[in-house]
């Protein structure tokens, strides 16, 4: 075959490709919505993570309470939930009850090993359990805690198949930006007996990169899927008439956060405040987003989970 011949064959590869790209992407289509019942520890869940088959779920809320519940399912899509009573109030580092400035609970994420990971707002911190009923562990600072608004701190994290926790503050960078932050977890150290070793001192937290803003939403939350890319559950507020909620995934690596996809955006009022998102893989091989509702403990807002299951669409549907 002549040369430009072969050149014009790859053109139209080339060509076909991104066209076949660009007629298919992934968007996430609604499940099922399951309420839950109003309860004084049910009330203002900010959080979630949701076991590898989509039945146990670990809930926190931004009044101080670790909840657990099982989601029932019928033909793959929740049909029930139940919470297991009874809720754990959360401790603080001297094992006290956390005081009313220290108990407001945004963010969570789970270890393989079951270590939990809570971020909290107002007074902005990062939190570890090994067990819920015993004090909290204390983790580092960051030094621009001090800078966040009291409603402005890291309201999404995530643990990422480094091992590193991941956390993003509703507070804008600068530049106008999504600033995250990350932390190193350093490898388990176990004492003699048996017992971990939780020495966090020497590791700082460091800014890993800056993710684009796009129009009027704010993180709320954020998991890693089974795929090893970031999912960002974002909200949009439109006062007095309800929630917007918005769903973007990237991947994480040397060269940043790249392959930006907005797999979701609902319009106002379709959903609740939507705030925590855990993200796993079903039975058939699908991406499914289940997230959870923040009630501000308010009878008008809806406490619910709500889940979406991503799949292969034509873009111009």
């Amino acid at each position: 075959m002549p040369p430009r011949s072969g050149r014009r064959l790859t053109a139209a590869l080339c060509s076909a490709l991104f066209i076949a790209t660009q007629a298919a992407a992934d968007e996430a289509v609604h499940v099922g919505t399951l309420a839950i019942p109003k309860t004084q520890t049910t009330q203002g869940l900010s959080g979630i993570e949701v076991s590898a088959d989509g039945t146990q779920v670990l809930a926190i809320s931004d009044d101080g309470w670790f909840l657990r519940g099982q989601i029932q399912r019928s033909d793959g899509a929740p049909s029930a939930f139940s919470v297991d009573p009874p809720p754990i109030r959360m401790r603080s580092l001297s094992g006290d009850w956390m005081a009313d400035h220290q108990k407001d609970a945004e963010g969570l994420a789970m270890a393989p090993d079951g270590r939990v990971f809570v971020s909290f707002e107002v007074y902005h911190r990062v939190r570890l359990w090994r067990d819920l009923q015993a004090p909290a562990i204390w983790l580092p600072d960051r030094p621009e805690n001090a800078g966040f608004q009291p409603n402005g701190g890291m309201e999404a994290l995530a643990l990422g198949p480094d091992d590193a926790l991941y956390a993003l503050p509703e507070t804008m960078a600068a530049d106008g930006g999504i600033p995250v932050f990350r932390f190193q977890v350093p490898p388990q150290r176990l004492r003699p007996d048996g017992t971990p070793i939780d020495r966090h001192v020497d590791i700082p937290w460091t800014v890993a990169f800056t993710l684009p803003a796009r129009g009027r939403f704010r993180p709320v939350g954020a998991d890693f899927g089974p795929d090893g890319r970031f999912y960002l559950l974002e909200r949009g507020v439109i006062v007095p008439i309800g929630f917007r909620s918005r769903v973007r995934r990237f991947v994480f690596g040397p060269d940043g956060a790249t392959n930006e996809e907005t797999l979701l955006e609902t319009p106002v009022g379709r959903h609740g405040n939507l705030e925590g998102i855990s993200v796993w893989r079903d039975s058939t091989g699908e991406i499914r987003l289940t997230m959870i509702t923040d009630d501000n403990g308010l009878a008008l807002q809806r406490n619910e989970i709500v889940e979406y299951r991503v799949v292969r669409t034509p873009a111009d549907r």
